[in-house]
């Protein structure tokens, strides 16, 4: 029975454990999800912590992303606020891949100066 939200996630810590997770039941925590947001449908906490899920254990980061900016749209605390504000930048690099928006620019910079080096050693 899921008639609290809170008490969703730690119901599912199982998967915590290397030695009991499985792809059996990574969808079944996927479906307890899912069907949390059906009778929890504006919860933020509850869509932010199947943004985790989705991102640390179905590596889908794309999904994670959406469901972190519907999370966003949701009225958040404002601690809550500052972490998805934080998953936002993480998550922000070039055609959805995974990276920090500093990591890129970091990335660009070198780039260039690689560049400049080749040139100058023609």
């Amino acid at each position: 029975k899921l008639k609290n939200a809170k008490q969703i996630e730690p119901r599912l810590r199982f998967l915590q454990d290397k030695d009991i997770r499985s792809n059996v039941y990574i969808k079944y925590v996927d479906y307890v999800y899912t069907y949390g947001f059906k009778r929890h449908k504006k919860n933020v906490l509850l869509q932010f912590q199947y943004g985790i899920f989705l991102q640390y254990y179905r590596k889908n980061w794309i999904k994670a992303q959406s469901v972190f900016k519907l999370a966003r749209s949701s009225n958040p605390s404002i601690p809550l606020k500052f972490i998805l504000y934080c998953k936002a930048k993480e998550g922000g690099g070039q055609g959805g891949q995974r990276g920090s928006e500093l990591s890129s620019i970091n990335f660009l910079s070198k780039m260039a100066q690689a560049e400049e080096f080749y040139q100058a050693a023609k």
